[in-house]
């Protein structure tokens, strides 16, 4: 994957995944899977957004805003997060 990849791909939830939101966490159970997954803190907000496809860089532009904070810097967290999920099956990648 090249960085121009991850510029433009968009990530959003994948339909099949169970979720509660809680108090201050997420609880996700990927498809096929019976281990549950916890998203806390900014995460939550991220998985708001991501009801709806968003890139990194559209994504980390509305949560810099939330949280102000530069945009580049939760960029930067963000991506690792997001290629996680999507290797567990909580999130689909959307290629261009």
């Amino acid at each position: 994957m090249t960085t121009q990849d991850t510029v433009t791909a968009a990530y959003c939830r994948d339909e099949r995944v169970l979720w509660r939101q809680g108090y201050d966490a997420v609880l996700l159970l990927p498809p096929g899977h019976s281990q549950v997954m916890s998203l806390v803190g900014g995460g939550t907000a991220l998985w708001e957004l991501l009801s709806e496809p968003h890139t990194v860089e559209a994504a980390a532009a509305r949560l810099a805003a939330m949280y102000d904070t530069r945009a580049e810097d939760i960029a930067q967290d963000i991506r690792p997060v997001l290629d996680e999920l999507a290797r567990c099956g909580v999130v689909r990648r959307i290629e261009p």
